[in-house]
């Protein structure tokens, strides 16, 4: 946040910043160097890296003809039925962590009390 803050500051486009940090991530120096124009330009695409290819339009296929004649009756053919197989049993595992912790407060939140109180008054 701190780093598009900056950015937006000073109306820098961040596709133009080259990131130092870990998987090319930009870092606070990285938009102050490139501010103070110590941060040399960004290389073009790395030789083993691809460049994306762009995506044609989808063109629709023209509208269909009206058939002229209905096609003769032809049987359609029975759908095939498959019936599911056991592939193993089931099993059960221990809950651990994070939500062991949960169902433990979750299952103490219902055994808690729950109070209603009603009071009527007639003022006539």
């Amino acid at each position: 946040p701190a780093v598009r803050k900056i950015a937006m500051e000073n109306k820098i486009d961040l596709s133009e910043v080259q990131g130092t940090g870990k998987d090319g991530r930009i870092l606070k120096e990285d938009v102050l160097n490139f501010l103070a124009g110590t941060q040399p330009p960004k290389p073009a695409a790395p030789a083993g890296v691809p460049t994306p290819m762009p995506i044609p339009e989808i063109i629709p296929p023209p509208p269909a003809a009206p058939p002229t004649a209905p096609p003769a009756a032809t049987p359609r053919p029975r759908p095939v039925v498959t019936i599911p197989a056991v592939v193993g049993e089931d099993r059960v595992e221990p809950i651990k962590g994070f939500r062991k912790a949960m169902v433990k407060s979750m299952t103490l939140s219902q055994s808690i009390p729950h109070f209603g109180y009603c009071d009527e008054v007639d003022m006539t």
